[in-house]
């Protein structure tokens, strides 16, 4: 099982990577150049033929991400797919009302 980012204890956003071996229930911190990626909670993750896909989450109470990154276990490299400042959409209009 895979763990990124989070809160601490005092509420301070974290970029860190871990990993728990569900058979010895061991924790292990895994390499990750931590400085490619923006701490975050409140994310999206999931675990894909070997990458770790970390979608938007939140870096400050007023910072809201709107990125896709990648993680390759086997480079131990994050990719930016695409980083992007959050947008205002229009409202949808129901076309009923028109």
């Amino acid at each position: 099982m895979f763990i990124f980012g989070g809160k601490d204890e005092d509420n301070e956003k974290q970029k860190d990577l871990w990993c728990l071996d569900l058979e010895t229930l061991e924790w292990e911190a895994l390499e990750c150049g931590e400085e490619s990626i923006q701490s975050r909670s409140g994310h999206s993750a999931c675990v894909y033929h070997g990458n770790m896909l970390i979608f938007a989450g939140i870096h400050e109470v007023t910072k809201e991400l709107n990125d896709l990154a990648v993680y390759n276990f086997g480079d131990k490299q994050w990719v930016h797919m695409f980083n992007e400042p959050p947008t205002k959409r229009p409202p949808i209009q129901n076309p009923l009302d028109s």
